[in-house]
């Protein structure tokens, strides 16, 4: 699976937007009702029509399945105090974390030290939704300890991938709508993205060796794909050819495609999606 993908290998998905008819939010979770939604896992959108969400913020959906999806968002906010005796840090504004499953990430500079700061830490509770209290593992003795921070801190931020983006509880109608977010690179910064993958690949024993370029004919002439186990549920499926070009298989609303890539000598699966989890 090929991800990024520069602009000119192709997507027909558009501006096109799917509509949200139903909002469904309990203690755990949020869900969005889309009928026939057809987006992937990490899909990028933006969201108009809920007042909760900024028409400006690019989320992430996730459980996607046929009529539903949940959104995750990356949070990044600005510290206010970090008082170290309690171990609680306070941000300036929201910051928008509604579970502690995930460790944050603390940067900042020490007026003391004079040294930039990079620490991961665990969430031990969230105290509203301007404070969390932090926590860390110690090896040593194998159980949660307070975080140990640091009053000299300035200039920091705190940050989080991928967090579960959770509204007012209970179930609600409402006339919203989201629509895909693109992002696009230079072929070239694909292409050494891409070699260097597959040299890594190689080196790890996940594949053979490098495979051989393949000609654009080698597929038969057919009109449609079906892809079973891949490795990644949602590029299963049954891919059709595009109406636009003969070397072009998509699945769904074209998100996920199979196209024959001409610099690459290849048939590749194009994800125009963000990994979620740690690949």
């Amino acid at each position: 699976i090929i991800n990024p993908y520069p602009k000119s290998w192709g997507s027909r998905f558009g501006a096109m937007s799917i509509r949200i008819t139903k909002i469904e939010c309990d203690k755990y979770s949020t869900k969005f009702t889309a009928q026939n939604h057809g987006l992937p896992r990490g899909a990028r959108v933006r969201v108009t029509g809920i007042p909760e969400i900024s028409e400006s913020e690019t989320l992430l959906t996730d459980d996607c399945k046929s009529n539903s999806f949940s959104l995750r968002r990356d949070v990044c906010v600005d510290v206010a105090s970090i008082d170290d005796l309690s171990c609680i840090v306070t941000t300036k504004q929201p910051h928008q974390i509604s579970d502690t499953h995930a460790g944050v990430k603390l940067r900042a500079f020490d007026s003391v030290t004079k040294l930039k700061l990079e620490e991961t830490y665990s969430i031990e509770s969230i105290i509203d939704s301007y404070s969390l209290r932090l926590q860390s593992y110690c090896r040593a003795q194998r159980k949660w300890i307070p975080a140990k921070l640091s009053c000299s801190l300035v200039d920091a931020t705190l940050s989080s991938d991928h967090r579960q983006v959770m509204l007012s509880m209970g179930v609600r109608t409402v006339r919203g709508s989201a629509s895909v977010v693109h992002q696009h690179y230079s072929e070239q910064t694909c292409m050494r993205k891409w070699q260097s993958t597959l040299r890594a690949a190689v080196s790890a024993e996940k594949l053979g060796k490098e495979k051989e370029p393949t000609e654009a004919t080698a597929l038969p002439d057919v009109f449609s794909l079906q892809v079973d186990s891949c490795g990644w549920e949602d590029c299963h499926g049954i891919f059709h050819r595009s109406a636009e070009s003969p070397l072009r298989f998509e699945l769904g609303r074209g998100l996920i495609s199979i196209v024959y890539v001409e610099s690459l000598k290849s048939w590749c699966m194009l994800a125009e999606v963000a990994p979620l989890y740690p690949l």
